[in-house]
């Protein structure tokens, strides 16, 4: 017969499969890729950053958390067994968990100064690029007047455009009222990237000078 293209000997019983009824057992839906620990952490982690910031919902920062947890997974995946630097990593963002945004963007200092391959050094720079808008867009974003200058700072943190990032740090730093603790975390942020200001035409004294923060 035409319509035949197997047969099965069962039990002394001959089965006759149809072209259309093998395909059926072929096709069948596979199923969906089991979350894995690694990914439930990294959500977690996103909306425990996301939640760090007191008052009104904020879509920039919900944005930044998510993207500052993906940066730090695959940051820590590829400094393989090297456990000192995953614990200046863990120990960054368990600060930044526990409100001591200061302390966590010094830290980078450390991670990003540290002995890395090519790639983590890759992966460090975009760690820092993310926290330093993360921390930017969280304690200023809410100050009336400057909307447009914190946005500009904290898309150029955002893409590492130190350069861009610059004039609007100056200009923020001379017309907003900050309080010591924000002038100090805005120190923070210039003094981790002192060699991109150094690269842009400025040195890091004309450009803490330039600040005008107070030290």
């Amino acid at each position: 017969m035409k319509n035949i293209s197997h047969t099965l000997a069962l039990c002394g019983l001959v089965v006759v499969a149809s072209p259309v009824a093998l395909r059926a057992q072929t096709t069948a839906p596979k199923a969906a890729p089991a979350i894995t620990k690694s990914d439930a952490k990294t959500a977690d982690l996103a909306t425990k950053l996301a939640a760090a910031a007191p008052g009104k919902p904020d879509a920039v920062l919900n944005g930044l958390g998510g993207d500052l947890a993906s940066s730090m997974k695959a940051l820590t995946g590829s400094l393989g067994a090297n456990k000192d630097l995953k614990g200046t990593l863990d120990s960054t963002v368990q600060s930044l968990l526990g409100g001591k945004d200061a302390r966590a963007v010094a830290m980078l200092q450390k991670l990003t100064a540290a002995k890395l391959t090519p790639d983590q050094t890759k992966l460090a720079g975009d760690f820092k690029n993310v926290l330093s808008a993360y921390v930017t867009q969280k304690n200023f974003a809410g100050i009336k007047g400057t909307e447009s200058d914190v946005a500009a700072i904290v898309s150029a943190l955002r893409k590492g455009e130190t350069a861009t990032a610059l004039p609007a740090l100056r200009k923020f730093a001379q017309t907003a009222t900050l309080s010591p603790a924000q002038k100090e975390l805005l120190g923070g942020v210039v003094d981790s990237y002192a060699p991109g200001l150094k690269q842009a035409g400025d040195s890091l004294q004309k450009g803490l000078k330039g600040f005008n923060l107070g030290k």
